[in-house]
Order: structure tokens, then sequence, then C-alpha cells
């Protein structure tokens, strides 16, 4: 059974497994895991931001690490939107949890961020996992692109999906 918290302090070595993850590394355009330090100030200056959500997953029943995490930030000139962004533990690929954790971001923004009108995502064209995750969970494939650096000295053409969930 997954179960989700928001972010605290007392949870930063859980978001580490999953930021040091080869996966997480990788699709987070980095060639390499962060510096923990780093790391940790900059987690503790994101979970206490008023415009972003941050949550961490869990199933205790499939692996004692955590599963992943969803930041759901609040944008917009309405604040109508909210840009999403997630991972998924390497270690639970293919058992749908990425669907599961943007179900979770859906069904939050709808019964408790009644001025959301829209959630958002930005996605690697190369990520298949992801396009088929958002498909999956009814977001459409804007127009909108663009092109971002990666660790490696690549650029990689992201592409935007959205869903309308009012």
């Amino acid at each position: 059974m997954i179960t989700s918290k928001l972010a605290t302090a007392e949870d930063f070595n859980d978001y580490l497994i999953l930021k040091t993850d080869e996966n997480n590394v990788f699709w987070t355009g980095h060639t390499s895991p962060p510096n923990k330090e780093k790391l940790f100030n900059w987690y503790l200056e994101n979970i206490k931001k008023e415009n972003r959500l941050f949550f961490l997953f869990y199933d205790k029943e499939f692996l004692l690490e955590p599963i992943g995490y969803l930041y759901m930030d609040i944008i917009g000139e309405l604040l109508d939107t909210i840009d999403t962004g997630h991972g998924v533990n390497s270690k639970c690929g293919g058992k749908g949890y990425g669907t599961k954790i943007i179900e979770y971001a859906l069904n939050y923004a709808k019964v408790n961020l009644h001025q959301i009108k829209y959630l958002q995502g930005w996605i690697a064209t190369d990520n298949i996992g992801s396009i088929k995750n958002f498909l999956k969970n009814g977001y459409y494939k804007t127009d909108e692109t663009k092109i971002v650096k990666f660790g490696d000295g690549s650029d990689k053409l992201f592409e935007k999906y959205m869903i309308d969930i009012r």
C-alpha cells in the first residue's frame, strides 16, 4: 500500500536515497549524484517554499526505502496551474508507481486546491516511461518545447504535457 507525506527536514535521508539513484541522476540532467551538503541546503529551502508542495512516497510492503517524490509548484499569473516534477526509485521501476504518483497529484489538486485548473509537466522526448505515464493519466502533449542542457553537455528536447482538471 502506497503512503505519502509532506516532506520535512527529518526526511532528508529518504530524499537523498532518491536523488542519488542512478536513473534519477540521469533524468534530472546530471552526470553524477549530488553533493550531500548542497542537496541538504536545497532541500531545506524547497520544503519551505510557499508555492511548492513537496511529497515523499512509500510502500513499506515492497521496499524499506522511499519509492518516489513529487513536487507540485503553483505557477501562472492567476496561480491556477501546477507544474509537477516527480521521480521513482529505480528499484521500483515497472510497477506503476510513477502512474500512482501522478494520480496522487491530480487527486490532491482536485480535492485540496480548488483554484487549480491545470497540471503540467515537462518531459524529455526520449523518456518514454514518463510520456506513457502522463498520457495514461489523461494529459495531452502541447506544442510547447524547450531545450535543456544536461550535465554531460548534451541538449535534450523537452515537451510540455497538460491536463485540465476543472
